[in-house]
C-alpha cells in the first residue's frame, strides 16, 4: 500500500460514536442526591452522638428544686439543698451485693454555719423502682441522720430510738441510681426527733415530730 493509500485508510477509519447529551444526563446522578447522603449521614451522626452521651429522656430530676427537701419540727421549718447521690458502701446488704448508696442534704435555709443534714441510705439501690417505698423499709432505705439549726438558736437531731414513717418516691431513677443526669425523690413521712435548746443556764431537750416532705433533686456523683 502507497503511503497515500495508508494516510487515505487512517483519515477513514471508523470511530466509536460519541455519547450523545441524553446519555450523559441519565448516566450523571441526580443533584440533589449527594446533598441528600449528607444530610442522612448528618442525621445518623447526630442520633448516634445522643445515644452515646446516654440522654434518655426517662431519666434525671426533670424540674424539681434542687432546694425541696423540707423538715419541720416545732413550728419551725429548715430547708435542704445540694442533694448529693454517692456509691460510699456505707450500708451494704448482710448478702453482698451492688454498691450502696448514701444521699445526702445540707441546710441552706436559714443557713448555718458547720454541716447539719438529712442522710439517706440505699443498700440495694438495684431494687429500686418507680413504687413508693416505706421509710420503715430498712431493706431499701435507711434514714440514717435528721439535723438542723433552727431559727431560735435551738438545734435539732433525730431519735434514733423512734422508726420513720411515710414514704420515698424515686423519680427518674435509672442505671442504679447511677445516671449522669442524676434523679429526684420525693418524700413524705415523719420520725422522732429531739429538740436541744441552752439559755445559759445550760442545755434543755424536749422530744418533738419531725416532718420531712418536698420534691427534690439528686446529683449521682461517679467515683
Amino acid at each position: 500500500m502507497s503511503c497515500r493509500e495508508t494516510a487515505s485508510a487512517t483519515r477513514w477509519s471508523p470511530r466509536p460514536p460519541s455519547p450523545s447529551r441524553s446519555n450523559i444526563d441519565r448516566a450523571r446522578p441526580p443533584a440533589l442526591l449527594p446533598a441528600l447522603l449528607i444530610g442522612l449521614a448528618l442525621a445518623a451522626a447526630a442520633g448516634n452522638l445522643v445515644a452515646g452521651c446516654g440522654q434518655d429522656p426517662t431519666c434525671g430530676p426533670e424540674d424539681a428544686p434542687a432546694d425541696g427537701l423540707r423538715a419541720t419540727a416545732a413550728a419551725q421549718t429548715v430547708r435542704y439543698g445540694g442533694v448529693t447521690s454517692s456509691p460510699n458502701n456505707d450500708c451494704p446488704p448482710a448478702e453482698g451485693g451492688p454498691t450502696s448508696l448514701t444521699v445526702e442534704a445540707t441546710q441552706v435555709d436559714p443557713a448555718v454555719d458547720g454541716r447539719q443534714s438529712v442522710v439517706l441510705c440505699l443498700p440495694r439501690p438495684a431494687e429500686i423502682g418507680p413504687d413508693p417505698i416505706e421509710l420503715a423499709d430498712t431493706r431499701l432505705v435507711e434514714l440514717v441522720d435528721v439535723s438542723a439549726r433552727l431559727d431560735d438558736e435551738c438545734s435539732l437531731r433525730i431519735d434514733y430510738d423512734q422508726p420513720a414513717t411515710g414514704t420515698l418516691t424515686f423519680l427518674g431513677y435509672c442505671d442504679d441510681g447511677g445516671h449522669p443526669a442524676g434523679y429526684a425523690i420525693t418524700v413524705a413521712g415523719s420520725v422522732g426527733g429531739r429538740r436541744i435548746c441552752d439559755d445559759g443556764t445550760g442545755p434543755t431537750e424536749e422530744a418533738v415530730t419531725v416532718t420531712l416532705d418536698g420534691t427534690f433533686a439528686v446529683e449521682a456523683l461517679q467515683f
